[in-house]
């Protein structure tokens, strides 16, 4: 008889799971046609291009769809059973409503770490060829405008590692740089300079306003020269490798990322911002499974209210939540929280409430 039960639990859930998710998607593609009709318009875009730009904001949509649509599942599915007393009738076999919650909170854990792979290996690689779509066939800046990146690393040699936070692809000029050089994975010399440019006449590379420093040993530092004109340094690499090479930090998946900070920390640069916005991709993944632990005894005991009740319950919740990830975040970024709890913070609140909503529901 479980498993009959399960199955049909699992089935209300996925069906309405379904219908919220094709909802969601339809709303996100009719709200973001509205906005930008005029740009196609005005871009000339064909149909083929206008399609091939949804086709590649459809990983975003089904991204953000996917907690919405878990929650109203959840209170639609359960808050159904529960008005027509099947809830009642299920639990009077001496089946509990941790049992009942079983197969739900399974398929919301196996959801929520499908959720993280697809945004890691998906939706990361579509956000990317979407943003050079857009400059390509919307904006339409010409190549040498369009390659302007930010928070790049590259190793031109073996024992040398450079960084540019901002880089003009039309001026050709990078702002605050870092170049290091290692032997044995020992930092031996590195200088730091306000702006790079490329000397195209010579075919290299300038820093103004730099500072030398060498590392004797690896706990002493000494200034070897510092100046306001310009230095001249040898690089194995031109503006186009920079340009080719560059990413940003806000399009890689979790490994990228997770590179990217420990180069950042190895070159002496905070990477505060980073560190969370790694450790959200783990927890905006599992926002999936949070909803339904908070929404199902929310709604297990709910006996009254139809439609209009499972709606607004939703948005409460679900704007409620992202409130809380989207102050979390700010406090991490600030330094207020530690980065791993502040964007854990939405979370842990949402299931120790949901738990206990949980052990107060009658069983």
């Amino acid at each position: 008889m479980l498993k009959i039960l399960d199955k049909y639990l699992l089935r209300k859930f996925i069906v309405l799971f379904i219908y919220s998710m094709i909802a969601f998607l339809a709303i996100f593609l009719v709200i973001d046609l509205v906005e930008n009709i005029d740009k196609f318009i005005d871009a000339g875009l064909t149909r083929q291009q206008v399609l091939t730009y949804y086709l590649l904001n459809v990983p975003f949509f089904i991204s953000t769809a996917l907690p919405m649509s878990m929650l109203i599942a959840t209170v639609f599915s359960i808050g159904t059973l529960a008005k027509n007393n099947e809830l009642t009738a299920m639990k009077s076999t001496g089946v509990s409503l941790y049992r009942i919650a079983a197969p739900v909170l399974l398929l919301a854990t196996l959801i929520s770490v499908g959720s993280f792979f697809f945004d890691d290996q998906i939706k990361s690689q579509t956000d990317r060829k979407l943003e050079n779509y857009k400059e390509q066939y919307i904006q339409k800046r010409p190549p040498q405008s369009r390659l302007q990146r930010s928070n790049i690393f590259l190793q031109d040699s073996e024992n040398r590692i450079l960084f540019i936070e901002q880089f003009n692809g039309r001026s050709l000029r990078g702002q605050h740089v870092t170049i290091q050089y290692l032997q044995s994975d020992r930092l031996l010399k590195r200088i730091d300079g306000t702006r790079i440019l490329w000397d195209e006449e010579q075919k290299t590379w300038l820093v103004e306003n730099y500072v030398v420093r060498t590392f004797p040993t690896p706990d002493t530092e000494k200034v070897t020269q510092r100046g306001n004109s310009t230095l001249q340094v040898d690089l194995n690499i031109t503006p186009e490798d920079i340009l080719k090479e560059s990413l940003n930090p806000a399009q890689m998946n979790f490994q990228e990322l997770s590179e990217f900070i420990d180069k950042l920390k190895m070159l002496g640069i905070a990477p505060r911002k980073w560190i969370v916005n790694l450790h959200f991709k783990i927890a905006f993944a599992f926002t999936n499974f949070v909803v339904v632990l908070f929404g199902f005894p929310l709604v297990a005991n709910q006996r009254h209210g139809g439609i209009a009740f499972g709606a607004g319950l939703s948005i409460f919740i679900i704007f409620t939540y992202y409130a809380f990830i989207k102050v979390g975040q700010v406090m991490g970024f600030n330094g207020i929280l530690p980065p791993f709890f502040s964007v854990w913070m939405g979370n842990l609140v949402f299931i120790g409430a949901g738990v206990l909503l949980l052990t107060r529901t009658p069983k």
